[in-house]
């Protein structure tokens, strides 16, 4: 049975998300009648549709290619970067394509967890000695920018246009036209790979940079003082990420079946939603917020690595901090991605 009428679009930027509609649900399920799209509101219906094969991701890759066609649009680099996201693909080619990044990002990890703390400790030593800082520019973006560079062979993600957002449905074409020009200009900017091995840089590009770079500062944001400044020894850093940038994942129905007591037919789509995971009051179990099964977070690891180093280091800051700016990526219908979080220092 559904209770909640919802309007998706900009759900996770609400500022009654935390407060109403996922700390004290009136059902498992809630539907936006305008996106005919169906919405997973506890962590019981988030975790079931995780688990279920009958629940599928969207053929997004068939999606672009009758954009392409119908408005004789060039996005082939787009469209070869969608056929190697795992989270888009489903039983031995899922499989495959996890397997192949897991391995990737194995192999480098080595790398990034030794030189880890020098790139933490270089952009954390101006708050030593200066008034504010900006922990989304000064900080998340340039990180994540040297990790990426480590695991995928050189690449530096553009900061004029965030490509992770081309898995999003919603995209106007203007955005696409530009995401597959930065797309572009990344490709052509890896050496000494193949083809393949090229488009897979491209997507641990894709896949790390606004996921892991937005769920840092959401985190940070949570933890900071927001009134009154507080020492960073005084803080309770928590040892997980307690935000996530990635507030759902879409999945359509593949046969008719029923979840908890609602039912739905082929073809019915949804938002999976890991903000459940976080926001519902009583029931909070921030290590699914990386996903369950096939949906897991292939950089977990790395992503707890970043978090505890960086708030290690800020922890042996002697000073106080307060936020004094916060304001979340505009327009943006996929991500959580702080685009500014000033801080105070005295």
């Amino acid at each position: 049975m559904i209770d909640s009428a919802l309007q998706l679009v900009g759900l996770h930027h609400s500022p009654e998300r935390r407060s109403q509609v996922f700390a004290r649900p009136d059902s498992h399920f809630g539907f936006d009648p305008a996106m005919r799209c169906y919405a997973t509101l506890t962590p019981e219906a988030s975790l079931a549709i995780q688990q279920s094969e009958d629940w599928l991701a969207p053929d997004l890759t068939a999606f672009v290619e009758r954009l392409v066609e119908r408005l004789n649009l060039d996005l082939s680099v787009t469209v070869e970067v969608l056929g190697q996201v795992p989270l888009l693909h489903e039983g031995a080619r899922h499989r495959e394509l996890r397997r192949d990044l897991a391995g990737a990002i194995s192999s480098r990890l080595p790398i990034v967890q030794r030189e880890m703390p020098a790139w933490v400790s270089r952009l954390l030593e101006p708050m030593r000695h200066r008034d504010s800082f900006d922990l989304v520019s000064e900080l998340s973006i340039p990180l994540i920018a040297a990790i990426s560079r480590t695991l995928d062979g050189g690449i530096t993600p553009p900061t004029e246009v965030a490509v992770s957002r081309l898995v999003d449905q919603l995209l106007g074409v203007g955005t696409r036209r530009s995401i597959e020009t930065a797309l572009k200009a990344m490709k052509a900017g890896i050496v000494g790979q193949s083809e393949t091995e090229a488009i897979r840089a491209l997507v641990l590009n894709v896949l790390g940079t606004d996921t892991l770079g937005g769920s840092l500062s959401a985190t940070l944001h949570d933890c900071l003082p927001k009134q009154t400044p507080a020492g960073f020894a005084e803080i309770s850093w928590p040892t997980e990420f307690t935000s996530t940038s990635i507030p759902y994942v879409a999945r359509v129905a593949g046969r008719d079946c029923e979840v908890l007591g609602t039912s739905f037919s082929k073809g019915d789509n949804l938002h999976l939603y890991f903000l459940p995971f976080s926001d519902t009051e009583g029931h909070r179990d921030l290590g699914k917020l990386f996903g369950y099964g096939r949906h897991a977070c292939i950089g977990k690891r790395l992503s707890l690595m970043v978090w505890n180093e960086v708030t290690r280091q800020l922890g042996l800051i002697d000073r106080k901090v307060v936020v004094t700016d916060y304001r979340l990526r505009p327009a943006d219908y996929l991500f959580v991605y702080p685009e500014k979080l000033e801080i105070a220092l005295s």
